[in-house]
């Protein structure tokens, strides 16, 4: 399932290489070996056409089992993360862009016991850092599709739950990015 959530707000006047941005993605990796699927989003402005600055946020979708004892039998594992999201755009022709990326900031990994009754969650938190490149193309003047790969680099995690191997890893992502461009 796909959440489209478009983030941005446009100024009522805005300079012509000032542009807002909103992108709705959908992430594919891995967590200790298993597949894991990531709906999250970004939103912030492009600064004289190549600078792109904001905020982004990820959460797991995947119902993962979680390594640690449960009197219910029922333990999910829960994986968020999110921060300063940082852009340098590079025009192709007048369709298509490559960017590359970097995610600054930091999250939280943690699991419910017991989902439906009395649900007790539990969060270790750890620092993200994650590059990556980008290629956009237009489908219409306000939206392009994109296609991204990143690389998820975790660190100060200290956890039962997962280690920061467990965590890090390649993804693979699918987008559509909104804005005023």
């Amino acid at each position: 399932m796909l959440f489209l959530v478009l983030t941005g707000v446009a100024p009522a006047q805005q300079a012509e290489s000032n542009k807002t941005y909103g992108v709705a993605t959908l992430k594919l990796g891995s967590i200790r070996n298993s597949s894991a699927t990531y709906a999250g989003g970004r939103g912030g402005w492009v600064l004289d056409g190549n600078y792109g600055i904001g905020i982004g946020g990820y959460w797991l979708l995947n119902n993962l089992k979680a390594r640690v004892p449960d009197t219910s039998g029922d333990s999910r594992m829960m994986v968020s993360y999110g921060g300063l999201d940082l852009e340098y755009l590079v025009p192709l022709d007048s369709s298509f862009r490559i960017s590359a990326q970097a995610l600054v900031g930091g999250g939280a990994v943690g699991y419910t016991e017991g989902r439906y009754t009395n649900p007790r969650p539990h969060y270790d938190p750890f620092v993200v850092f994650e590059p990556g490149v980008n290629v956009e193309a237009d489908l219409t003047r306000v939206f392009r599709f994109v296609v991204s790969g990143s690389y998820r680099l975790v660190g100060r995690l200290s956890s039962r739950i997962a280690t920061n191997s467990d965590i890090a890893g390649p993804t693979f992502g699918v987008s559509i990015k909104a804005g005023f461009f």
